[in-house]
C-alpha cells in the first residue's frame, strides 16, 4: 500500500489520465447499456395464426388447431408445442431449443405448414408471425359504438361490420403510418365486408 501511495503521489498526472479515461468509459456504458424493467427472456418460437371466420372454438380446435399441432410436434429441436383456439382465431406456438436459429426454425414450420394446409378445412391459410418476442404485444384494444349514437343503435350484425370495416380501413393503416417498427397488427371479430361485382359483359356490334 505504501508503494502505491507513493507511485501515486509521484504520478500524479498519469492517475489523473487513468481517472479521466474510467470516467468516459463508465459513462458510454451508462449511455449505451438497455435498461428494461422486465427483461426478455422469451425462447426461440415460431408462432401461426390461421383465422378461421365464423367456427366456433369447439370445431377450430378440432379441425385446424389439432392437425396444426400435430404436424409442428415432430420438427427437430422442438421443445414445446402450445395452441389457442378462439372465436375466429387458432394459434399454434411452437418453441425451439435455446441457440436454435430462428430463420432455420420458421423455415422447417413453413415446410410442414404446407402439408398441414392439406388437412384443414379449404379456405382456411395459417401465416407465420413476424418474428417478436413474449413482450413484443404491447397493446391489445377495441373498437365499440359509443352508447347513444345512431351506430350504437343498429342491429348488431350491422354494427359489427361497420366497426370491422372502420378497423380494417381506417384505424390499422393510420397505426402502420403513425408508429415506427410495428411488426404486425392483428384483427379478431367484427364482420369483414365483402364487395361483389354484378356487371355482365356486353355484346358489341358495329355496323357499316
Amino acid at each position: 500500500m505504501t508503494r502505491l501511495l507513493d507511485w501515486t503521489f509521484k504520478n500524479r498526472l498519469t492517475v489523473l489520465l487513468l481517472f479521466t479515461l474510467g470516467s468516459a468509459i463508465g459513462l458510454y456504458a451508462v449511455a449505451n447499456t438497455p435498461v428494461d424493467a422486465v427483461p426478455d427472456i422469451t425462447p426461440v418460437q415460431v408462432m401461426i395464426n390461421t383465422k378461421t371466420g365464423a367456427l366456433d372454438p369447439e370445431q377450430i380446435e378440432k379441425t385446424v388447431t389439432f392437425p396444426i399441432e400435430t404436424d409442428m410436434s415432430g420438427i427437430a429441436h422442438v421443445k414445446d408445442v402450445r395452441s389457442l383456439s378462439k372465436y375466429g382465431l387458432s394459434q399454434v406456438l411452437v418453441v425451439f431449443e435455446d441457440g436454435t436459429d430462428i430463420y432455420w426454425a420458421r423455415q422447417q414450420v413453413g415446410e410442414r405448414l404446407q402439408g398441414a394446409k392439406g388437412e384443414i378445412p379449404a379456405g382456411l391459410s395459417p401465416q407465420l408471425a413476424p418474428i417478436s418476442t413474449g413482450l413484443g404485444e404491447v397493446v391489445m384494444y377495441s373498437v365499440v359504438a359509443k352508447p347513444g349514437t345512431p351506430l350504437a343503435a343498429k342491429p348488431k350484425a350491422e354494427r359489427l361490420l361497420y366497426l370491422r370495416t372502420i378497423q380494417d380501413f381506417v384505424v390499422v393503416p393510420y397505426l402502420r403510418r403513425s408508429i415506427k417498427n410495428v411488426a404486425e397488427i392483428d384483427t379478431t371479430g367484427g364482420y369483414k365486408r365483402k364487395f361483389t361485382s354484378s356487371c355482365t359483359p356486353r355484346s358489341w356490334r358495329s355496323s357499316a
